[in-house]
């Protein structure tokens, strides 16, 4: 069972920060942080917390992509420069195509991977619409 102090270093190693910067916010010595990454228990719990910390990190940054796009498209529509026009627009068009062939269809084929046009052409009306 691990203590307190090595799930505080399991914490900060989870996070990506270096080890050095690890030993300095914990006031755990490196050589024992090396140690201890020898330890299976240790281990999973590095990889269980970076598990945590990776899927609440893709929570925020996918709870935000809707002000993102929307800000994009204010910009798309509404800038006076034709620079910041296209830039955004580029944004938007780039977004879109790579993402295209993650739309999920739920129509019974097993084919999820090509979407029809019309899906496409749906949210580009969409986009026109607004």
């Amino acid at each position: 069972m691990l203590d307190e102090r090595q799930i505080t270093v399991c914490g900060l190693i989870a996070t990506g920060i270096p080890i050095t910067e690890v030993a300095e916010k914990s006031t755990v010595a490196r050589s024992t942080i090396y140690e201890w990454k020898k330890l299976a228990e240790f281990n999973a719990e590095v990889d269980r917390l970076g598990q945590e910390f990776l899927s609440s990190t893709q929570k925020a940054v996918i709870s935000y992509g809707p002000t993102v796009v929307a800000e994009l498209k204010k910009l798309a529509k509404g800038a006076k420069s034709e620079k910041v026009r296209l830039d955004a627009l580029s944004k938007l068009l780039d977004k879109t195509m790579s993402n295209a062939t993650k739309i999920e269809i739920a129509d019974g084929r097993d084919d999820k991977d090509k979407v029809s046009k019309n899906v496409l052409a749906d949210e580009i009306k969409e986009f026109d619409n607004e």
